[in-house]
């Protein structure tokens, strides 16, 4: 289990965990060779401390009497803001009340289980572990330039990949050759070699890569309809836009994505938003009564240090320690009239609102935390899972997007055999 506790204001997950428990027997190459277990490594954990720039903490160094480096403000007056900072302030303020009380009852409820660790001097590496991990490259753009080309299947180089699918636990789909659809029924995890790159894949998964321009054509081929679709959007900001390989969307192709034909009914729609109310407002406004979510929530992912405080100023004016995750239903029929229909007591599980999850980020740019475990008690018994704009795998859900499996580099998995045997495992267990 992920979940370290759980309390009526959210939960404390262990994202390395997550991963630890689905690659703990895997299978190497070729078929039939010895077993292996693997995880995510665990330097992408390692947030010892608060996120602090170069010279911040160079001067934390320098007076070690001092926890954090204080930064001045300029506060502006309210005169001084214009309509929508004074209505992002009041939802921040309303938020920052939300996150805080579940964030102390919640860490407490961790220490007790041993989850946190204080930490009684300052930090004194900066996070520099999880900051280089942040720059493993895996496969680069490589699975992205496959999607530009119009065929997936010469750009990838599958001939030794297609060796294994004779198996009958691989299953591979190339009728159109603008996408690529890959089903492992495996009960343990594969390690298979794609463009002479070497990938995890964990059991029964499923995963489609293609550009969001074909995304229509499949539909068909995805093997909906769906009991949950989780979306990742890569929201368009000014951070990205200077990250020439980060993949961006505008919002008119979000709009075009077609989730009633992917949803079965009463379908949990997942999406998560960045902070900007611009965003939140276009998911609630124009995507959720376009495809007739309705009996919406929104929840918080609060990004905390091994010790429990959160990796931001919660009033920084530049990054935020929280995002935002909003849910809903899918209700077939007329989109009028969103949020006056409850769930009946004989139907879907009604959403809770306002709850936090709290995790030790991974430092892979937009990694969110696994949230299988959470949405199961919301979810009919073996339910079809969907996320759209993947970026990993997990067991039993079908992903797609045009760097699906990225994240299932061996790069950026370590041998726990390995690890354990060269002592460097042995403050793992409280990463992730």
């Amino acid at each position: 289990m992920s979940i370290i506790c759980r309390n009526e204001q959210g939960w404390v997950v262990c994202h390395s965990k997550a991963v630890q428990d689905v690659y703990r027997r895997c299978r190497e190459e070729p078929p039939g060779s010895s077993t292996r277990s693997y995880r995510w490594k665990t330097d992408m954990f390692k947030i010892h401390s608060p996120f602090l720039m170069d010279t911040q903490f160079l001067k934390l160094r320098s007076d070690p009497g001092e926890h954090r480096p204080q930064i001045k403000k300029r506060k502006r007056r309210i005169s001084d803001l214009n309509v929508g900072e004074i209505q992002a302030k009041e939802y921040h303020e309303k938020v920052k009340t939300i996150i805080t009380g579940a964030h102390q009852t919640l860490v407490e409820l961790a220490k007790k289980q041993g989850y946190f660790v204080d930490l009684n001097s300052p930090p004194v590496d900066n996070n520099i572990a999880a900051r280089q991990a942040s720059k493993l490259e895996g496969p680069a753009d490589t699975l992205i330039q496959s999607c530009e080309d119009k065929d997936i299947r010469s750009q990838l180089a599958l001939d030794e990949f297609y060796k294994i699918s004779h198996t009958n636990e691989l299953c591979v789909t190339h009728e159109n050759p603008s996408f690529l659809k890959v089903q492992y029924n495996g009960e343990i995890p594969q390690i298979v070699t794609i463009a002479n790159h070497k990938y995890l894949l964990p059991s029964k998964s499923t995963f489609l890569l293609s550009n969001l321009d074909t995304f229509k054509e499949i539909y068909p081929h995805a093997g909906g309809p769906f009991d949950v679709i989780l979306i990742d959007p890569p929201w368009q900001n000014k951070s990205v836009k200077r990250l020439k390989s980060y993949w961006c969307e505008s919002d008119t192709s979000l709009e075009n994505l077609d989730v009633p034909q992917l949803a079965a009914p009463n379908c949990l729609v997942v999406v998560w938003v960045t902070n900007r109310r611009k965003h939140q407002e276009f998911v609630l406004e124009t995507l959720f009564k376009k495809w007739n979510v309705q009996d919406w929530v929104t929840w918080f992912w609060l990004k905390v240090t091994r010790s429990g405080e959160p990796v931001n100023d919660m009033d920084s004016s530049h990054k935020k320690p929280y995002e935002v995750l909003i849910l809903g239903r899918h209700k077939k029929g007329d989109p009028a009239g969103l949020n006056d229909v409850r769930c009946s007591p004989d139907g879907p599980k009604s959403l809770p609102e306002s709850r936090v999850i709290l995790t030790i980020p991974c430092s892979l740019h937009s990694k969110k935390p696994p949230l299988t475990e959470i949405l199961a008690e919301f979810l009919p018994d073996n339910p079809r899972c969907l996320e759209l704009f993947a970026r990993n795998l997990w067991p039993g859900w079908t992903s797609w997007g045009n760097e699906v499996f990225k994240h299932q580099h061996l790069d950026y998995f370590e041998d726990v055999e390995d690890q354990e045997s060269t002592g460097s495992d042995k403050d793992q267990g409280d990463e992730g």
